[in-house]
């Protein structure tokens, strides 16, 4: 505290012009130009329009509209300066003061200036003052650019006991009505100093910011400023985001700061996380041990307790929030978080680090009874806290209990009741994306959710269950999953091998539905209706770090009765009987093949499209699907199915759909390329042309020569 020293400097050169004139037995001429030899030859600059003398006691001397400077170090300017001296010091080569009043000044120091304690005066080897006021001042700190990063407004300064030598500490106590830094305006500070050598002990130390009363006490020593005890009392932040909430930065002459008690009450943050809304009502809590390091204002580090009434995060309240842990430079460490979630209770622990590449460590986490609610702008929630969720994120161990998922959103029509989750040992994100499930399991992994109801778009799935764990053999993974629907059951159980590389798995697939017309709400169109049995039976295997490419094995399904609410003999019989015309009449529905079924059954006549007695068996082969020539039972005409379905690629290889008759294919409908998109071309037995709905055209057909050739079919009754 520079300013300090340069403080006492003046009052120095101050009480140089009494000794001076005594010295020169009271001559102004003579005391002016001793004076003024001295001061330039210190580089001190000063000047005074009028002195008075009061010679009977107390003993004082008066100076109106001074000026004092010394070029890159410090300026006064006073209105009115008075000193009352005791003379007989002087006779033993003492200067003392009983009282010195400076009012109304305006002092300015220079920031970034190396200076001494020590000053030389001629003849005087002790220097006193019993009592110094300095009422009304301003004193401002100014940069090397000129600017005034530091005011102290209106200030009230009393400084008792200064002296020159000797370890009997003297006293500094001020009041001002504020003092403006760069961090911030604080209002109201006052503080009472007792100083001895480069030793100050705070006695206290009040000020007023951002709402808050900060009161506290310590020590300042050679550049480290340690505080006893800290409060802060109704703070109130407001800042447009989360982000713009810094540490402020210190003043050349504190190198560290430590703050053995930190105690907050009643603070309160209204701000943005990444545009997100975020309310901290009522926060309290202690802070402790806590150490501020100046040149690194990032190794941050303490303990802390503390507790937050009432909290608001997008539309999640969050009440009862209480937070023990510690702070270590970039890292954060939650030893023990609970909190009310209005329904519901949630407990956890984690570590925290916050480098550039954040990454957050879930020790325990534990949630019950609470409402998970999905809006339409839950998805616009989610993508904004991709911006700042972190790069990694690990679960050591996570349990939710009781748990309700309900979905407003339109896009996911999605409820779940009761649900139970646990989880142990998983990695969910890495380089800020989630990862595979290769990436996210270990040998200790477990994963385990259950819930006795699940409703997606009407459709009920009871008893619902993933089981993923650590089976009995160490080096094995049990993966089982279960489901029930209101006339049947779905069954996946497999095994992987954790301990080799490619991590490869084999299982079984089981599914027998006796009324399949639930399964016709999977889609987003209500006029699409199914109806019958289904049973499908497969075992398949394959490799989890290759993906799809790996899987091989056999399905085989079947159906006594199979039906959708559809009648495809009217459209047949239009695209049998008058192909030129009748194909692109139907373009648009040619053109999204099997799918219009689902996606638009509103182009296809009402009725009922049955198929007896279904069966249809695939292998898998490096995740393509084969399907050789299957029949598939019809009235009046047959189904023939084949070709390929690649999962891996998400694509047709060649897919034909075919309406036979007496062993002859009539029309057939091919679908090469993706699935969203996929090329289709329309055969009819009558034409040497295929028909591509996408352009609206016929072309070659290169297969024409081994078409049936059947009488003309006749048209549909009226």
């Amino acid at each position: 505290m520079r300013w300090i020293r340069d403080l006492f400097f003046i009052i120095i050169l101050i009480l140089l012009c009494a000794v001076t004139f005594f010295i020169f037995s009271f001559n102004p001429d003579d005391y002016q130009n001793q004076l003024h030899n001295w001061a330039l030859r210190q580089g001190w600059h000063i000047n005074y329009q009028q002195s008075h003398w009061q010679f009977t006691d107390p003993f004082t001397w008066q100076l109106d509209n001074v000026s004092l400077a010394k070029a890159g170090d410090v300026a006064l300017l006073s209105p009115h300066i008075s000193l009352t001296l005791k003379p007989l010091a002087l006779f033993s080569g003492k200067l003392e003061l009983a009282q010195l009043n400076l009012t109304r000044p305006k002092i300015t120091f220079a920031l970034n200036r190396r200076a001494s304690w020590q000053l030389h005066i001629p003849a005087i080897s002790h220097y006193q003052i019993d009592n110094i006021n300095i009422q009304n001042a301003q004193i401002s700190w100014q940069d090397r650019h000129g600017k005034i990063p530091w005011q102290l407004e209106n200030a009230q300064l009393e400084i008792r006991n200064w002296h020159q030598h000797g370890n009997t500490p003297w006293q500094l106590r001020g009041i001002s009505d504020a003092l403006k830094t760069p961090e911030g305006k604080l209002t109201q500070p006052q503080f009472d100093l007792h100083i001895s050598h480069h030793q100050w002990q705070i006695k206290q130390l009040n000020f007023q910011l951002a709402g808050a009363t900060i009161e506290t006490d310590g020590a300042y020593h050679a550049g480290q400023l340690a505080l006893n005890q800290m409060q802060i009392d109704g703070l109130k932040l407001q800042p447009a985001q989360l982000s713009d909430v810094t540490l402020p930065s210190l003043p050349e002459f504190i190198q560290s700061v430590d703050i053995n008690d930190l105690e907050l009450n009643s603070a309160n943050l209204q701000t943005q996380l990444s545009h997100i809304p975020l309310v901290v009502n009522n926060l309290n809590g202690d802070i402790r041990l806590l150490h501020w390091q100046r040149n690194t204002p990032q190794a941050l580090t303490g303990n802390f307790d503390l507790t937050i009434n009432n909290m608001l995060f997008s539309q999640l309240p969050i009440g009862n929030l209480s937070l023990q842990g510690a702070l270590s430079g970039q890292s954060l460490a939650v030893n023990q978080l609970s909190a009310q979630l209005q329904p519901g209770q949630l407990n956890a622990s984690f570590n925290y680090n916050w480098q550039k590449q954040p990454n957050l460590d879930i020790t325990s986490l534990n949630a019950s009874n609470a409402v998970i609610a999905l809006s339409d702008t839950s998805e616009q929630t989610i993508k904004t806290l991709r911006k700042v969720w972190p790069v990694t994120l690990k679960v050591d161990q996570a349990s939710f209990n009781d748990m309700k998922l309900l979905s407003y959103n339109s896009a996911l029509p999605l409820s779940i009741r009761s649900m139970e989750l646990s989880l142990s040992d998983l990695k969910l994100l890495d380089q800020g994306q989630f990862v595979s499930l290769k990436q996210a399991l270990h040998p200790d992994t477990s994963i385990f959710w259950q819930a006795p109801d699940v409703a997606f778009r009407g459709l009920i799935i009871n008893n619902a269950s993933v089981d993923l764990g650590p089976d009995q053999n160490p080096d094995q993974t049990h993966i089982n999953l279960y489901g029930e629907l209101p006339q049947g059951q779905l069954q996946w159980q497999a095994t992987l091998q954790n301990q080799q590389p490619s991590l490869p798995w084999n299982g079984k697939l089981s599914v027998l539905i006796l009324d399949i017309s639930p399964l016709s709400r999977l889609t987003s169109n209500s006029d699409f209706k199914l109806g019958g049995d289904l049973e499908i039976d497969g075992h398949l295997s394959g490799a989890l770090s290759k993906g799809l490419s790996s899987v091989n094995g056999q399905l085989s399904a079947s159906s006594s009765q199979l039906a959708f609410n559809r009648n495809l003999q009217p459209l047949w019989q239009q695209l049998l009987k008058d192909p030129k015309t009748s194909l692109p009449a139907h373009q648009e529905l040619l053109t999204q093949g099997v799918s219009a079924l689902w996606q638009d059954p509103k182009q296809i006549p009402e009725g009922t499209t049955l198929f007896n007695q279904a069966k249809l068996n695939v292998d898998i082969t490096q995740g393509v699907i084969q399907v050789d020539q299957t029949q598939l039972s019809s009235q009046p005409y047959n189904w023939l199915v084949s070709g390929q379905i690649d999962l891996n690629n998400q694509q047709y290889n060649a897919l034909s759909i075919g309406v036979t008759d007496q062993g002859c294919v009539l029309l057939s409908q091919l679908l090469d390329g993706p699935w969203r998109a996929p090329q289709v071309r329309i055969d009819q037995y009558q034409i040497d042309q295929s028909y591509l709905p996408q352009t609206n055209t016929f072309v070659k057909d290169s297969q024409s020569s081994g078409k049936c050739q059947l009488k003309p079919v006749a048209s549909p009754a009226q």
